[in-house]
């Protein structure tokens, strides 16, 4: 009897491919080795066309290739499952070539651009329904003048998406926002939504803006579960009133915040940069009925933290009325402020909570936020 090679079984071969994670120059070279190692190894290849060597975004030479690619080989279309456009790199002919590839299978799309022109040329692949996840960056030179316009376009997406993220400049974005459970023409109900905005607006005046103006957001907040944004004096609070959020990421603010009314918060992440006096604000608000069992605390700028502000983030830890006590994981941006951590006030600080529960300490750059924030709302 002829022995069957481990690589002959599918599930094995599946398993071993995707190992290599999207490493196109090893994805490719196993597309080669046998003939039943093409299409495994091309799914994973296809899945998400940007992360490919020739890189789409780059450049309109390379997008073309992958055009071409797919239109002598129309099942790789189907493989893709991700795919991404920065409008300000490539010209209009080659959006509109990228468009017309039937994507039949396609869940998460990402646009990214300061023109409105461009918007128009993404509309069949935003109205699949097969599509899941958009994300939408307007106004990337943070300008945002072409913002309405751009905001208006969403009023065609796919009725299936359950997950939104929308980056653009504050003032801008407000304004289409719902200001309560009200606002008409919401016919979309999302399961998680992300609020992003440009680096120089985090640390620009506030500056209250009317949000009634709300009739160009045609999706459904009440039901979302996740909830995300990088300052929350902006977040579309009354619109959210109603929603069963599990999941909270938020950037707080010197304003005190109240955490109280999520009474369905499981998970919970809090971003400073140079301050933690803000994240020692909000974490009173948290009560025993929470059922809360991860708290993640990421500091962007721990260098021109004092010890005393340490010493009473610690204490506002150590202070949760939480039965069970919530895995607590502190996440710097590079490895060497966790070393100085460590070595240096963190020791007795970390010896104190650690009784209590686990207590993570790690180091990430910039794209962990994206990433942590993928795996948060991928189960939903």
């Amino acid at each position: 009897m002829e022995l069957l090679n481990p690589l002959d079984l599918p599930e094995l071969l599946d398993l071993c491919l995707g190992l290599l994670g999207r490493s196109p120059i090893d994805l490719c070279s196993c597309a080669r080795v046998a003939r039943a190692w093409v299409y495994p190894a091309q799914s994973l290849l296809f899945r998400s066309p940007t992360h490919m060597t020739f890189r789409l975004v780059i450049s309109d030479i390379t997008a073309l290739r992958f055009r071409s690619i797919v239109i002598r080989n129309p099942h790789l279309a189907a493989l893709v499952r991700e795919f991404s456009f920065r409008f300000v790199r490539l010209a209009r002919d080659t959006i509109d070539a990228l468009c017309t590839i039937e994507f039949v299978n396609l869940q998460s799309l990402t646009i990214e651009t300061s023109e409105v022109a461009p918007i128009h040329a993404f509309h069949k692949l935003s109205s699949l329904p097969t599509l899941r996840f958009l994300t939408v960056f307007i106004g990337d030179d943070g300008e945002g003048e072409d913002f309405p316009q751009c905001i208006g376009h969403l009023r065609s997406v796919s009725a299936a998406i359950q997950h939104l993220c929308i980056g653009a400049p504050t003032t801008q974005w407000k304004q289409y926002l719902p200001s309560s459970s009200s606002a008409r023409d919401k016919h979309i109900k999302l399961k998680s939504f992300r609020l992003q905005l440009p680096w120089h607006e985090l640390i620009a005046s506030y500056t209250p803006i009317d949000c009634n103006a709300g009739s160009f957001f045609p999706f459904d907040l009440s039901e979302v579960r996740a909830f995300s944004t990088s300052d929350e004096r902006y977040a579309p609070w009354p619109a959210l009133s109603k929603a069963r959020i599990e999941i909270l990421d938020m950037t707080p603010s010197y304003t005190h915040f109240d955490l109280s009314p999520f009474t369905n918060l499981t998970v919970l992440r809090l971003v400073v940069y140079e301050d933690l006096l803000p994240v020692t604000k909000i974490l009173p608000s948290i009560c025993s009925a929470h059922p809360i069992h991860t708290i993640l605390i990421r500091i962007e700028e721990s260098q021109r933290i004092l010890s005393d502000g340490w010493h009473e983030l610690f204490f506002a830890l150590g202070s949760l009325p939480l039965n069970p006590f919530p895995d607590i994981e502190l996440e710097f941006v590079h490895s060497a402020e966790v070393e100085r951590f460590q070595k240096g006030i963190g020791r007795s600080l970390m010896a104190g909570l650690a009784s209590k529960t686990r207590v993570k300490i790690t180091a990430a750059f910039f794209g962990r936020m994206d990433e942590w924030w993928q795996s948060q709302i991928e189960g939903l």
